[in-house]
């Protein structure tokens, strides 16, 4: 065991998550205070995604070039200081730099994105990979709970709302701190393995069934607050209310599985998730806002479970498959934030909140084909 490695991907996630779903937070104080339309407002979401992309696509070089506690170092650097760019840009009013700040932001998120997975990968054994991973997943349901809740009770408290960035920025150097206390491991590891050879295909499949299922996560956790305060009516503290209880949920989830022994196929575990997270969705899109909360349970055992299953179906090679599969969520992202966007102001933001399932949809066919040996 490397605990080092965990702690530090799990404290590091934290700041990720922070800034992530700060943004979806504030998302409507965002349209609000620059008073811009939800195409143009998107453009935060489609920018960090598309940089995001580069940073997976270069991963090979960097990761090589730096090693796996550098990498996480750099990346760690530039979430704090786009942070502080965030709030600034915000402060003063200046839109194009809270749009620079977004661009400069999703190329660390990007490069985070690689080494926390790869670390807590390489840092538990085999027997219990699926497991911490649950748990590396489930401290980003947690914080992704607490950044709706802090930005709630900062402005009942009468702060700024953009000051919230500036909490994260201090969360973050707090990160990068440890991190200078982690030895790394990994280049040489990385150069003694031998290289597998998978089909171009099967590498797509893989990027597209993960790419569709966090473009459906990421599609709730980001829109869920604004889509029910501008078509069900509910003020934005409430909305952020359902936010919250989406991410709770979905930290229950994956922190319960980091504690649960099953010989249950990762296989089935994921089939069940994307089917019943359709389900819950379906509910709480025509019945009751609360289901749609609960797709944070029901979706909460697919990211963690399929990092592990890549890492046994791909052994040597998982590492480039990982960096391929955030690529295609990275382009996935981009498309789906500015094609929510415009569906948004075209047609509704009902409209354009309902192509979850349609994600999910493609992810569960995507997958099940995926796990035809032959291909």
């Amino acid at each position: 065991m490397k605990f080092g490695y965990i702690i530090l991907a799990y404290i590091s996630l934290i700041s990720l998550s922070l800034i992530d779903n700060g943004r979806s937070a504030s998302y409507s104080f965002i349209l609000k205070d620059f008073a811009i339309e939800t195409s143009l407002g998107s453009l935060i979401f489609t920018l960090a995604s598309a940089t995001g992309v580069v940073a997976n696509l270069t991963a090979k070089w960097w990761l090589r070039w730096l090693g796996l506690i550098n990498s996480t170092r750099v990346s760690l650097i530039i979430i704090s200081i786009s942070s502080y760019f965030f709030y600034y840009s915000a402060k003063i009013n200046y839109f194009h730099g809270f749009l620079t700040s977004s661009a400069i932001v999703g190329f660390g998120l990007g490069i985070l994105a690689i080494t926390m997975n790869v670390m807590v990968s390489e840092g538990a054994l085999d027997h219990n990979r699926r497991n911490y991973l649950s748990g590396l997943h489930g401290v980003y349901g947690l914080s992704s709970l607490l950044a709706p809740l802090i930005l709630n009770f900062m402005i009942s408290r009468y702060f700024a709302w953009y000051e919230f960035f500036l909490v994260v920025g201090i969360v973050t150097l707090g990160s990068l701190i440890y991190s200078f206390f982690v030895i790394d491991e990994h280049r040489e590891e990385l150069d003694s393995q031998k290289s597998e050879n998978i089909s171009l295909v099967r590498k797509i499949l893989v990027g597209f069934f993960l790419g569709c299922y966090v473009t459906g996560e990421i599609l709730i956790s980001s829109r869920l607050s604004y889509y029910l305060s501008t078509n069900n009516g509910l003020s934005v503290n409430d909305a952020n209310q359902y936010l919250s209880l989406f991410f709770f949920l979905l930290m229950l989830g994956r922190v319960c599985f980091a504690f649960i022994k099953t010989d249950m196929k990762s296989e089935v575990l994921m089939t069940a998730s994307l089917i019943l997270s359709m389900i819950s969705f379906i509910a709480g899109f025509f019945f009751h806002p609360c289901f749609l909360s609960f797709t944070g349970l029901t979706m909460s055992v697919f990211f963690p479970l399929t990092i592990s299953w890549i890492k046994d179906s791909f052994k040597n090679e998982s590492h480039s498959i990982i960096a391929f599969a955030m690529s295609s969520i990275g382009i996935l992202l981009s498309l789906c934030h500015w094609g929510v966007g415009v569906i948004a102001q075209a047609f509704s933001i009902k409209v354009a909140f309902s192509i979850y399932v349609i994600f999910i949809g493609m992810s569960l066919i995507a997958f099940t084909i995926t796990q035809k040996r032959s291909i």
